[in-house]
């Protein structure tokens, strides 16, 4: 429903002068497997077009743009985390590194390249500040895994 991207160089302890990336999204609803995809791209003129509920990609990938992918399994869990890198040619992907038993963010070990985190049924529904609305909670609440962010 809803994507959100901040990025911010560190300036203190152990990351300081790294770019740390953080994203977020809503998912309408988490009932099903899905998966999620978060492209970080050099090309400041590439966008997307609507046409008809179907999104068309407009540009052209620079090698190094980076896509993070997130997939969940049936019943909302995040089940993988995988990273590419875009090469070009034939083979335009190539994996950095695929995450499954840490992709949760409070369990990953220190220097991590990639985590994850999505609310859980502890922590659901999750109320926001702002209009929202997914399949099953009153408004501007959002059930459980239905928030992922990443870091």
């Amino acid at each position: 429903m809803h994507a959100y991207s901040f990025a911010i160089v560190s300036t203190f302890g152990t990351t300081k002068g790294d770019l740390l990336i953080y994203g977020a999204f809503e998912r309408f609803a988490n009932n099903g497997a899905g998966d999620l995809g978060y492209w970080l791209l050099q090309d400041s003129n590439v966008g997307c077009s609507s046409t008809k509920g179907a999104v068309s990609f407009n540009g052209t990938h620079t090698v190094g743009d980076i896509l993070l992918v997130g997939e969940f399994s049936i019943g909302g869990a995040v089940t993988t985390l995988s990273g590419f890198k875009w090469v070009g040619g034939t083979n335009q992907l190539m994996p950095l590194f695929n995450v499954t038993s840490t992709a949760d963010c409070q369990t990953a070990p220190p220097g991590a390249a990639f985590c994850s985190r999505s609310n859980t049924a502890a922590q659901s529904p999750i109320s926001t500040p702002w209009l929202t609305q997914d399949k099953t909670s009153t408004p501007n609440q959002l059930a459980t895994a239905e928030f992922l962010k990443w870091e």
